[in-house]
Order: structure tokens, then sequence, then C-alpha cells
């Protein structure tokens, strides 16, 4: 029987006072179930050895089918701006963007774009996104070097002389979800041969700029590669990504509200590496003091691209190209 919204907003407040005074005899009353080990195949992958088993396993886009209300809210979104950002930004023109002819410049904004896109062509199956993506996807599949380098050429040379990774952590993820969907045979060796490349440079490529607070996005990647491959250099870039990022245990090391979050999100991935701690942390004493400060102000409410400042001002650009996500899932461990 389908659920509708009434019905799943009276399940969500159920829920909620149970875990109040009656959390107890709900517990009590709750099914038991029985732990299974990992297996391969069907709609999972779950973690490798080394790497610690995961909590939870991440079904892959196009899995679920979504139907009434919830379907409606996607259509609405194809049929608006975000199924139709191309035809209105600069940012996402196809003629002239770096990410399809490498001599042109580019950044963050077309994989922003193409990650939030891939994921909604996938689950509401539309013939023309998913031809949209297909032909983004293979434009930037064509862009690659024998180094395994690809996009615009200005990249490899933008962040202390050499490549500024930022802008592929969210266009790495784009590329698995188009994997996931399709099974696409060019996206693993691709990946392989890019975080080769990624693995060969050195730590001022990992310890300055975005990638520093947002390594959490290449640390998923590294991981989702990895159980796929069993390549053992993905472990060594696991830790070289890890070890020179900025440190977000007890630790509040941007202001960036994008930052927080991604830094926060990097806590689910780093649990999934060898010798770490499993059970997740509470949160970190900056965190704490730094969030009543920024949800006080109206403006919190605004998209995820603003930064605190003193006295709860927030200061930052406006939103990011519609379609996109800066709370892509990470893997939970």
């Amino acid at each position: 029987m389908p659920l509708n919204r009434r019905q799943f907003v009276t399940g969500a407040v159920a829920a909620t006072f149970l875990t109040g005074t009656n959390a107890d005899s709900a517990a009590a009353a709750a099914p038991r179930y029985r732990k299974l080990a990992p297996t391969t195949g069907g709609l999972y992958t779950p973690n490798a050895a080394p790497l610690k088993p995961a909590a939870l396993l991440k079904l892959p886009p196009g899995a679920v089918t979504a139907r009434g209300w919830l379907d409606g809210q996607l259509r609405l979104q194809l049929d608006g701006l975000c199924g139709h950002y191309a035809e209105t930004s600069h940012f996402l023109d196809f003629a002239t963007s770096g990410w399809v002819h490498p001599e042109r410049g580019g950044w963050e904004e077309v994989p922003y774009w193409l990650r939030g896109y891939v994921d909604l062509a996938a689950v509401t199956g539309d013939a023309t996104a998913l031809a949209t993506a297909r032909r983004w996807i293979d434009a930037i599949l064509a862009t690659q070097q024998p180094d395994g380098f690809f996009g615009p050429t200005a990249l490899r040379t933008a962040l202390n002389n050499g490549p500024d990774f930022w802008p592929y952590l969210p266009l790495l993820q784009a590329l698995r979800s188009w994997q996931e969907y399709t099974g696409d045979a060019r996206i693993v060796p691709f990946l392989t041969r890019f975080l080769r490349y990624m693995n060969a440079q050195g730590r001022s490529a990992f310890d300055s700029s975005w990638v520093s607070v947002r390594w959490g996005d290449g640390l998923d990647s590294v991981f989702w590669l990895f159980n796929r491959t069993g390549d053992t250099f993905l472990l060594d870039l696991a830790d070289k990504i890890h070890t020179y990022g900025a440190n977000w245990v007890r630790n509040l090391p941007s202001l960036h509200n994008v930052n927080v979050a991604q830094g926060s999100a990097s806590r689910r991935s780093t649990r999934c590496e060898p010798g770490r701690p499993i059970s997740p942390r509470p949160p970190t004493p900056a965190t704490t003091r730094s969030w009543p400060r920024t949800a006080s102000s109206p403006a919190a409410a605004s998209p995820g691209t603003k930064t605190r400042g003193p006295g709860s001002a927030i200061r930052g650009r406006a939103s990011k190209p519609a379609g996109s996500s800066n709370s892509w899932p990470a893997t939970s461990c």
C-alpha cells in the first residue's frame, strides 16, 4: 500500500514521541535483527578488507522509483531551473567549457551541477536528462591525458604551481553515480588513472585551499574505487589525503558553512579506514559553539555558501548552480 505524505508525517511524529518517555518500552518492543556478513553482488558493494565494514550501504541511483508526491517534486525540478540550467548559465555552455575543451577555463561550476543532475536523471529515468548527462560525461572522459589528468589544462598548475583537485571531487561523485546507474565500463579505469595521478602529487596539492578542508569528498571516492578494484595504491592515497588535509576532530579550521558540513561528513569516511574507530564522536566544542551564533541569524537559512563572520554576520556569495548539492552522501561507517 503506498505511503502518502500524511501517513509519513504521522509516523515520523509518533516515532519522535517514542524516543522520549516511551523509549524503553519502544526498544523492548522493537524487532531484533540478525547481522549478516558483507557479501558482494546485487545492488550493494560493501567495504573490502582492510576497510572497516560499513554500518549502512547506499543503494545506487535508480534502485528506488519515486511515486506520488515525491515523483511530482522531481518532475518539477526537471521542468524548472534544475532541468534547464544549461540553457541559462554561461558556466554550462558546452561550446566554451574547459571540461569539454581543456584549453578553456573551468572550475567547480560544471562539477557541482553535474553531480546533482546525473542523480536527478537517474532517479527520474528522464530520457532527455539522461541524454544530456551522457553528452557531458562522454566529453569529459575524452579529455583525459596519458598521465591521468583531465579537464581544464589550467587546473594542472592552479594551486601552488600544481593541480587544484577541489573541483574534481564533486565531479568524481557524478561519474560514480553514472557508473552505478548505467554500468558504464569506462568509469572505473578512468578514475583509476586519475587517482594514480593524484597519488603522485606532493603535500602542497592537499594541504591548502578548498581541497584541504573538503578532502572528505575525495576520501569517499577513493574508498568507492578501492571496493571495486582492490588497488592498494588507493589506501596510500587515502592516507595522504587524510594526513595533509585539515583536522576536523575537536577543531574548526574554517567558518565557511559548506566547509563545516563537508568536514563533518568527512568523519564518516575516516571511520572506514583501517585502525580508526567506527563509533562516531560527539560534536566538537568548536562546532557546538559556532552553531547557535550562526543559526541565530535569519541569513543562516540561506543556501550553504555563506561564512559566519563576527557577531553572527553572514557574508558570502549567492547559491550554487541549481541541481547541485553540498550534502552528497559520504560513505557511512
